[in-house]
């Protein structure tokens, strides 16, 4: 089970990078496929998650993309994690897992449907700092409570309200994801560590695999594994919810 643990992190992390999906999208319905506890699956995909942002938000401060504003996305994303936890670790374990894939796979679906669009986007250049911190709250409860890193979801919100350019999407989305999983570190007393021993650094090596063929395929390419990649989630999503049974009674 660990071997696989650690290929199901290096798979979800390397398609993750190398599509700009984010690996929580791929590692949390696959681990829920596997009928892991609902909650252990939600930690693991975080944790693994939060390792390869906090690397990840290292080198996007080095390279002095933390400004003003992503400060503010931050101060959101740390209150919207810590909220989406108290509701996850509340939420009636029963019906947990069918509400996190039903949400996840329509929120995939608005993505695949509205991102073949976006250069017909409309942004609003929003510069209200309260707005910042509110939709940092809301993509860290997000986040946090379906276990994902979110980063199409993350692209989609900044640029439309915020018109932020290319890097700067990459950082706050990179931010909004670290600072909204690291409240997962006070619930893990819940969690089984020795999952992450072999999944973290599946994720992080498949985090380094994705950089670097990214740069060696066209963005053509990149886009279809992108769309294929969304796609199949939204299944596995629909899957895990109980879609298919229920058209089959």
């Amino acid at each position: 089970m660990n071997i696989l643990l650690f290929i199901i992190a290096l798979i979800a992390m390397g398609l993750g990078s190398l599509a700009g999906l984010g690996g929580g999208i791929i590692i949390k319905p696959v681990l829920d496929l596997l009928h892991f506890d609902a909650l252990l699956v939600s930690g693991l995909s975080s944790l693994t998650v939060l390792s390869i942002a906090i690397t990840s938000s290292a080198k996007h401060i080095y390279r002095k993309r933390f400004d003003e504003r992503s400060a503010f996305l931050v101060l959101g994303a740390l209150l919207g994690g810590l909220l989406g936890n108290l509701v996850l670790f509340a939420y009636e374990v029963d019906t947990l897992q069918s509400t996190q894939s039903l949400m996840l796979a329509i929120t995939l679906g608005f993505i695949l449907v509205l991102m073949p669009f976006r250069k017909k986007w409309k942004s609003f250049s929003i510069e209200d700092r309260a707005v910042f911190v509110i939709m940092g709250l809301l993509l860290g409860m997000l986040s946090s409570f379906l276990g994902i890193g979110g980063g199409p979801i993350n692209f989609f919100v900044l640029y439309v309200l915020f018109k932020l350019e290319n890097k700067e999407l990459a950082a706050a989305s990179v931010f909004i994801v670290a600072a909204a999983q690291v409240s997962k570190l006070f619930f893990v007393s819940r969690f089984d560590f020795s999952y992450l021993l072999f999944m973290i650094p599946g994720g992080i090596i498949g985090g380094y695999m994705g950089a670097y063929f990214t740069n060696k395929i066209n963005l053509k390419t990149r886009a279809i594994i992108f769309y294929l990649s969304i796609f199949a989630m939204i299944v596995v999503n629909l899957y895990n919810y109980g879609l298919f049974d229920m058209l089959m009674k």
